[in-house]
């Protein structure tokens, strides 16, 4: 029974098993109970040890160990030193250890229509999905996909995801899956069905349960997730803002996904211009009109509270756009009475060097507290036919680049080992180390939860995946991280907060 929880029990005197004589004089059932108790105890208290051990937040560690007490991480290092004798160990073998990966972009929802759109523009592919969710049923096909997606993701080794819904119907399908989660829900200004406003935002929320302490880390944390600038309108996104602020809940929001978005913002020309005609309830002349710097600083100014936002002159034509109060004023409390949420822009694919410096500047790793991130989606981005995404350039200059998957509805996968192994074909030059980085701590950060996963660090939530190593793992020059991302090997143990989850092949 003890070694079906991994405990490798090899002497009377391991955790005071009693045998012989004295075990017989026990009453049966007494040595039942001790039996399960020490179940109990070892489930609670554990070791791995795997022929590397990669912390993220430090270098690996060949022959490591990591203590997992009450489901966090107690200890980290070589096996020699974090071994005790009265340890239930649990030994993995040839396989580096590492903390379990997050997708910070995710679309479960869309799961239902996998395969059945074949890669296009965006603006070609959207129209098309709209008339998909149309079809009969979509919410019971919806919820049904999401829950298996999700499955799908933890067995390849994603134990975090920011998962986007539009209505939240899919939440309670996803409170059985063991997966750590980021809900983001979704505001379309004057869409069809709620929210279809900041307050009807506020009310859902509500009626889900996400309260005003809802930053604290647990595994169903919260997120609000105003669209994108196209379909929100600049008041609401202002409210949204100081809703994430005011609640401290991480905002994500569709940026700079295509040149005909800057176009649109700009101008109001273009092929979005015809796309936004066809949909009479996205009021134009509410939304916001400017470049996509000018879109950046006003959500920044109204995160901070800072009391004023020079607002560009090209996002002056209408009074509906203005932020609340005075010409070139937002006013949204003081600063030192509001903590700044973590702001995450979806893709950014399309952002000139003053808008990645600007990013940079703003990133969390400049800042202390909570900063911005930018969430590259790396086959998705293929998936459209983008030009060459600006990633390498923003790591260079400082901005928390973190990785997503998307929706199935544009994806292969929603795995973002996946995604690493596909950056790291068409990226070598890239150390892998990096890129392992931008798919745990980077992620990590991104969603608020830096002090809660991310990376094996003693105090950390005991999330850890397991990946077998095929090539010979000895040697100074050799590199657990490369050899994970160059090899084709599948995630083999899942760990969520210290708890080994059932995966399937």
């Amino acid at each position: 029974m003890l070694r079906a929880i991994g405990c490798c029990v090899n002497s009377a005197e391991f955790h005071g098993v009693e045998t012989g004589e004295r075990a017989h004089a026990r009453p049966r059932g007494a040595l039942l109970r001790r039996t399960m108790r020490l179940m109990a105890e070892a489930a609670d208290s554990r070791v791995l040890r795997a022929d590397w051990v990669l912390p993220v937040c430090g270098p690996p560690i060949g022959n490591g160990a990591v203590r997992i007490e009450g489901g966090r991480i107690a200890a980290v290092g070589g096996a020699d030193e974090v071994f005790r004798r009265e340890d239930c160990v649990e030994d993995l073998g040839r396989v580096a250890l590492l903390p379990g990966l997050v997708n910070a972009h995710a679309h479960l929802e869309l799961s239902v229509y996998a395969g059945r759109l074949p890669p296009s523009s965006l603006w070609d592919w959207l129209p098309r999905l709209i008339e998909l969710r149309r079809e009969a049923e979509p919410a019971r096909n919806e919820v049904d996909a999401a829950s298996r997606a999700a499955w799908d993701c933890l067995s390849a080794g994603v134990t975090c995801i920011g998962d986007i819904s539009r209505n939240g119907r899919v939440f309670a399908a996803l409170d059985d899956v063991p997966i750590r989660q980021v809900r983001f829900l979704e505001l379309i200004s004057g869409a069809a069905e709620p929210p279809r406003d900041p307050d009807e935002l506020g009310l859902a929320l509500d009626a889900m349960g996400a309260s005003a302490d809802a930053s604290r880390p647990s595994g169903r944390n919260w997120g609000v997730s105003p669209h994108s600038p196209y379909t929100v309108t600049a008041r609401h996104l202002d409210a949204v803002v100081r809703l994430a602020v005011e609640r401290r809940l991480p905002l994500t929001m569709h940026v700079a996904e295509t040149m005909e978005e800057r176009e649109w913002l700009e101008h109001r020309t273009g092929r979005l211009a015809e796309f936004v005609a066809r949909h009479p309830a996205l009021n134009v002349e509410r939304m916001f009109k400017g470049d996509v710097l000018g879109l950046l600083e006003r959500m920044s100014h109204v995160a901070a509270g800072s009391g004023v936002c020079v607002v560009r002159k090209a996002a002056r034509e209408s009074a509906e756009e203005r932020p609340a109060g005075d010409d070139a004023i937002v006013t949204a409390g003081s600063r030192s009475r509001r903590t700044a949420a973590p702001m995450v822009f979806a893709h950014c694919n399309y952002v000139r060097d003053d808008e990645i410096a600007w990013l940079g500047a703003r990133s969390w790793k400049r800042r202390s507290g909570r900063g911005i991130s930018v969430v590259f989606c790396p086959r998705a981005h293929r998936f459209f036919g983008h030009r060459d995404h600006p990633w390498r350039r923003m790591l260079a200059a400082g901005v928390n680049v973190c990785l997503g998957s998307d929706s199935l509805a544009s994806n292969e996968s929603l795995s973002i080992l996946d995604e690493l192994r596909f950056l790291r074909r068409i990226a070598p030059e890239c150390p892998a180390a990096t890129l392992l980085e931008m798919a745990t701590h980077n992620g990590a950060a991104a969603l608020g939860l830096r002090d809660e996963i991310g990376a094996i660090r003693v105090g950390l939530a005991a999330d850890l995946i397991a990946i077998p190593l095929l090539s010979d793992c000895g040697g100074d020059e050799f590199d657990p991280a490369a050899a994970i991302l160059d090899g084709g090997e599948h995630v083999s143990h899942v760990y969520v907060g210290g708890v080994r989850r059932q995966i399937t092949g």
